[in-house]
């Protein structure tokens, strides 16, 4: 073990024997090597460096070099100016932690912050690598973990992962790049729960690259925050990508699986260049396609082909990107479904305007979004007063219609809103679909526009669907006055025998 007290070191260190070599302080133990080579280079196995300033190596050299090597540790570390800051070259095993790699700048070069090059199983990370020329740069290595890195402020790439395969790149936080993950001829690598955000260009670009998984990412205000260009058969799945210019935009680009990701407010959810097609949008029914924030759906149907009858968490209607790229079921919400979530789907109720009396029936179908049966209050009222309330037992993924009816006798004309109500749950995250509210008109006979008078307008709109009966798309319960499920010369007469009258 070498102690080095704090001090400015003009010199460049070839560590060739296992050892440590420790610094008092981390910006205060300085090596420099004054810009005419590698400043620390490594050619021993077990080495430890740790608590120095490393700065101005020479054109293509590096601050901290490791050359065939393996179970070193680079531990926190400050390394500027350099062309490289830390250099892995043909190394294995080593770990490289909680280093700040910054403004490694050299006028009319390309310097980088980290570089893995032929080397496979290290670890990088919580490194801190910021505003150098390039961030990581990961070229014809694999097996290794990256994770905890704060990557930002670069004018070229966060990272670039170049002819590699089998990585692991999580929880890094990549800000600010010209391009946050650049993924060139790459595949069978992991990047997941990893955040990339305000990224110029790209926040993920995927290059001719394959079997790569994406997922639990969260893209927020990138431009193209995933590029798919001439890359096949990767899974893409459970990302937030969120207020971008282009959710995705994909150029001749087949066969990716692209499932359980959420895409809100994007100026274009998924933009295709050329041709891109038998990409697949959903993992198969009932776990249903990806969450779109323009995508404006009911949900009245289930089912594989949703032609029966209940919710299932998925839209009714496709959402069409092209006609090559279709996602059969687009989610109602958000990805993932918490454990314990409970949602409104659909309230109907049989009329909108009714007059004095009538008994109005208000069917509300519910959904269990979540994976445990729940017991609950669902409430419907109207102010002054409470209409009912029901108690409901539903399974997990399942859906249930309950129906509340409002007599409407003894209340005064006018307009109401009927607020329907799912009491919330213990651990529900997610209530902003547990309130519907419902407008409805109480009014006069015959008035069946709910403008408080009768006079033409309401004998047209009878008139005009005149025979048509109960389940027929063109069927307008408000024009059924009678409430005997067809329009008959019986609702005619009962208008007509109003004609004129107005409230009050």
């Amino acid at each position: 073990m070498i102690y080095v007290r704090d001090g400015v070191y003009c010199e460049r260190i070839v560590v060739n024997k296992t050892l440590s070599l420790i610094g008092a302080s981390k910006y205060g133990t300085i090596i420099d090597a004054n810009n005419i080579g590698k400043v620390v280079e490594v050619t021993s196995n077990n080495v430890t460096i740790t608590n120095f300033s490393i700065r101005n190596s020479g054109y293509q050299k590096a601050g901290i070099y490791l050359a065939d090597v393996q179970g070193c540790s680079i531990q926190d570390n400050h390394l500027t100016n350099n062309y490289i800051g830390i250099w892995l070259q043909s190394s294995f095993n080593n770990n490289i932690s909680r280093n700040t790699v910054t403004n490694n700048h050299q006028e009319g070069y390309y310097p980088e912050g980290i570089r893995l090059e032929l080397s496979h199983h290290n670890i990088l990370s919580e490194n801190n690598v910021t505003n150098n020329f390039f961030g990581v740069n990961v070229r014809g290595s694999s097996n290794n973990s990256i994770y905890g890195n704060r990557v930002a402020n670069h004018d070229d790439f966060g990272f670039w992962v170049y002819a590699s395969s089998n990585n692991e790149v999580y929880e890094n936080s990549v800000t600010q790049n010209e391009v946050g993950f650049w993924i060139r001829q790459s595949s069978d690598n992991t990047f997941y729960r990893n955040i990339l955000e305000e990224n110029y260009v790209f926040g993920v670009r995927l290059e001719r690259a394959s079997n790569n998984i994406l997922s639990q990412n969260t893209l927020v205000s990138n431009f193209e925050a995933i590029q798919l260009l001439f890359s096949h058969a990767n899974n893409i799945y459970g990302n937030n990508i969120t207020n971008s210019s282009y959710g995705f935009f994909v150029e001749e680009s087949f066969n990716n699986t692209i499932y359980h990701n959420n895409l809100i407010n994007n100026r274009a959810q998924f933009y295709v260049e050329g041709k891109s097609y038998h990409n697949m949008f959903d993992y198969g029914y009932p776990s249903g396609g990806n969450y779109w924030s323009d995508c404006i759906g009911v949900d009245l149907y289930r089912g594989p082909c949703q032609n029966e009858t209940g919710s299932d968490g998925i839209g009714d209607t496709p959402y069409v990107v092209n006609e090559d790229n279709i996602d059969e079921y687009p989610l109602m919400k958000p990805y993932p479904w918490a454990l314990h979530d409970l949602g409104i789907t659909n309230v109907t109720s049989y009329k909108t305007v009714m007059e004095q009396g009538f008994a109005l029936r208000v069917n509300v179908t519910v959904f269990n979004y979540g994976n445990y049966t729940e017991n609950f209050n669902v409430r419907a009222f109207t102010e002054p007063a409470q209409i009912q309330t029901e108690n409901i037992t539903l399974t997990s993924r399942n859906f249930t219609t309950a129906t509340f009816t409002w007599n409407t006798t003894g209340w005064t004309k006018g307009n109401y809103t009927i607020t329907v109500c799912i009491q919330p749950i213990p651990e529900e995250p997610d209530v902003t679909d547990n309130t519907y509210n419902l407008s409805v008109c109480i009014t006069i006979p015959g008035d069946v526009d709910g403008d408080r008078d009768v006079d033409i307008l309401d004998v047209v709109k009878i008139t005009s669907i005149y025979a048509i009966r109960l389940g027929d798309p063109r069927f307008r319960p408000n024009s059924d006055i009678d409430n005997d499920g067809v329009i008959t010369i019986l609702d005619v007469v009962k208008c007509t025998s109003h004609y004129a009258q107005k409230d009050p």
